[in-house]
C-alpha cells in the first residue's frame, strides 16, 4: 500500500502543425444512489473479461488534526486486518485465489482513501462481498494486537519514500507553507511521532465516522451486466447503516508574501531550486489554463524555461513546471536542478525573467496546440485500463459530483486561448510564493540569494527533516 506523491508532471506530445486536438469521448456510465447514501457508478465494457473495482472514501490527511497526524493512513492499513467474516490477511488472499490482483490495494492521499483491485468477471460478486464486509463494521473485528505490525509497515513506507529519499520532505514543507498549519494540506506519510503514540481506540474513534456509506463512492468498470451489478451493490451494501453527517476542513491558501526556505539534507549530493505558488483544486475552472501554462514553460525543448535554462544558457540539467491539483487546492511549482556549480541565485534570476515574460506575453499558438493534443492523448491512453476508469469515475463523482468531469475539463482546455493562459500567469504567478533551496547538509552557502532573509526548514518542520 502506498501513499502517493501528488506532484505529477504531464508530458507534452510533439506539435502537429494545423491539427486540432480532438474532444475525448466520455465513458458511458449509470449511477445508483442507495438510501444509506452510498453512490455506485457502473461503466459496462465487454472488451475484456475483467472488472476494475474502486472504493473511494472521502477521507485523507487533510482531515487530521495536530497531534493526530498519520491516522488516515493507519486506518487504511487496518482495514486489511480482518472484518466480521474475513480473517487478517485473507482479503488479499481471497482476491488472488480467484485470479484477481491489485497494484498496491490501497492509497491514502491528502483528500481520500482509495481501495482498488481488478478481478475476473466471475469474481466480481466475491470482491463486492469482501468490500462490503469491512465497510459494514470497520475495525470491529480486529484489535490492538495488529497495531504494532501495521505501524512497522508504515514506518518502512516512510523510510523508503521520505526519510531515505534526498529532500524527501520537500513536498510536505511546500504544502505546509502554502496552506498553513490550521488546516494544512499534508501528505499521508507524516512523521511517526503521532502514530507511535496512537492507541487502537484512538485510531478507531477518529476514523470510524468517515468509513460510512454516505462518504464513499464504489465504481466498477469492465465486463458485467449493469442490472446484475446493481443488484449486487444493493444486496451487499444496502443494509449497511448510514453514518452521521461528514464534514471536512475548508482549505485556503495561507500565502500573503514571499517565504524563502532552506532545506538541508545529508542525502543530497547537489542543490535544487523549487519555486511554488498556490494553485487550484480539481474542479476549478482555472485548472486547465494553469496546466497549459506549465506546458508552455517546460513542455518541450522550445518552451520558455527549458529553452532558456537547458539549451540557450546550459545552466540546468533538469527543469519542470507543473500544476498539481488536490480536491480543494493545488500547487503550481517550478523545479530546477543546476548544471555543475551554477548558483541557485542565477537559476532564480532566469526563472523570474521567464515568468515575467509569461505574465506579459501569451504563449504561441503552437505551444498551446501542443498542450491540447497532449492533454487529449493522455486522457485516451490513461482510460484504456479498467482500474484507471474506475479511479477516474470515483474521483469525478466524489470531487465534482460528476463521474465524467474529466470530459468537461478537457473540453474547457480545447477552448483555451493564448490570451487566457497569459491572464492565468498574471493571476497566479505573483510575489506570494515559496522559494525553497534544497542543499546538502552544511552547505547553506548554496542557498539561492543567501543575502535575503530565509528560514531553515528544520525550524519549520523539525520532525520532518531531522529523522
Amino acid at each position: 500500500m502506498r501513499s502517493p506523491l501528488r506532484f505529477v508532471v504531464a508530458l507534452a506530445a510533439p506539435a502537429i502543425v494545423g491539427a486540432q486536438a480532438p474532444a475525448v469521448k466520455p465513458l458511458q456510465y449509470t449511477r445508483l444512489v442507495l438510501p444509506n447514501g452510498l453512490v455506485a457508478v457502473f461503466n459496462e465494457d465487454h472488451s475484456s473479461p475483467i472488472v476494475g473495482i474502486g472504493v473511494a472514501y472521502r477521507f485523507g490527511a487533510k482531515d487530521e488534526k495536530e497531534g493526530a497526524t498519520g491516522l488516515a493512513h493507519l486506518c487504511e492499513h487496518m482495514m486489511f486486518e480482518g472484518s466480521s467474516n474475513v480473517a487478517p490477511g485473507d482479503f488479499m488472499a481471497k482476491i488472488k485465489a480467484g485470479g484477481g490482483d491489485s497494484q498496491s490495494w490501497g492509497e491514502t492521499s491528502e483528500d481520500r482513501t482509495f481501495y482498488y483491485e481488478t478481478v475476473p468477471r466471475t469474481q466480481l460478486e466475491t470482491a463486492l462481498w469482501l468490500e462490503a464486509d469491512r465497510m459494514r463494521a470497520p475495525f470491529k473485528a480486529t484489535d490492538s494486537t495488529r497495531l504494532d505490525a501495521v505501524r512497522s509497515v508504515i514506518k518502512n513506507e516512510r523510510q523508503l519514500r521520505v526519510e531515505n529519499a534526498p529532500f524527501g520532505s520537500a513536498n510536505a514543507i511546500t504544502l505546509g507553507i502554502l496552506y498553513g498549519t490550521e488546516h494544512p494540506y499534508r501528505g499521508g506519510l507524516g512523521p511517526m511521532d503521532d502514530l507511535n503514540h496512537a492507541t487502537f481506540a484512538e485510531m478507531r474513534r477518529f476514523c470510524s465516522p468517515y468509513y460510512v456509506p454516505n462518504n464513499v463512492v464504489v465504481s466498477l468498470s469492465g465486463d458485467f451486466q449493469t442490472a446484475s451489478a446493481r443488484a449486487m451493490i444493493q444486496r451487499y451494501f444496502g443494509g449497511i447503516k448510514r453514518g452521521g453527517p461528514v464534514t471536512h476542513p475548508v482549505m485556503r491558501p495561507a500565502m500573503t508574501s514571499e517565504r524563502r526556505v532552506a532545506l538541508e539534507d545529508p542525502r543530497g549530493r547537489g542543490a535544487t531550486l523549487r519555486i511554488a505558488w498556490s494553485g487550484v483544486g480539481f474542479n476549478d475552472p482555472d485548472k486547465g489554463a494553469l496546466r497549459a501554462l506549465a506546458s508552455a514553460l517546460t513542455g518541450s525543448r522550445t518552451s520558455g524555461l527549458t529553452k532558456a535554462l537547458m539549451y540557450d544558457r546550459q545552466l540546468a540539467v533538469f527543469v519542470v513546471a507543473a500544476h498539481i491539483d488536490n480536491e480543494n487546492g493545488g500547487v503550481f511549482q517550478i523545479e530546477v536542478v543546476p548544471r555543475g556549480a551554477t548558483p541557485l541565485g542565477t537559476i532564480e534570476d532566469v526563472v523570474d525573467s521567464v515568468v515575467r515574460v509569461a505574465r506579459e506575453t501569451p504563449p504561441t499558438d503552437a505551444q498551446l496546440t501542443r498542450f491540447k493534443r497532449a492533454d487529449a492523448d493522455t486522457a485516451v491512453v490513461t482510460l484504456q485500463a479498467r482500474q484507471a476508469r474506475a479511479d477516474t469515475l470515483s474521483q469525478g463523482q466524489s470531487w465534482a459530483g460528476d463521474p465524467i468531469a474529466y470530459t468537461k475539463q478537457q473540453s474547457a482546455v480545447l477552448r483555451l486561448t493564448p490570451a487566457a493562459v497569459q491572464a492565468i500567469a498574471a493571476k497566479y504567478l505573483t510575489p506570494n510564493r515559496v522559494v525553497l533551496s534544497m542543499v546538502p547538509a552544511g552547505k547553506l552557502d548554496l542557498v539561492s540569494k543567501p543575502d535575503r532573509q530565509y528560514e531553515n526548514a528544520s525550524k519549520i518542520m523539525p520532525t520532518e527533516v531531522k529523522r
